[in-house]
């Protein structure tokens, strides 16, 4: 027997409300040791060479290599 994701959904709407109410900050701080982010260059949304990194983190952004 299948059991309807309701519960999962209603869920995932409320984390989304709850993280999307907090303030966000533009700019990251950058750890002590001048390594990136555990999370970054890990997904295409934290990519090296994406507009999130560029925004928030330019010191280590990247531009896309042409080949």
């Amino acid at each position: 027997m299948t059991l309807p994701l309701r519960g999962e959904r209603q869920m995932t709407k409320s984390v989304i409300g709850v993280f999307s109410s907090l303030p966000r900050s533009e700019v990251i701080e950058i750890p002590a040791d001048g390594k990136p982010p555990f999370y970054m260059g890990k997904c295409m949304t934290w990519a090296f060479d994406g507009a999130v990194v560029q925004r928030t983190a330019p010191q280590f952004y990247r531009a896309k290599e042409n080949k």
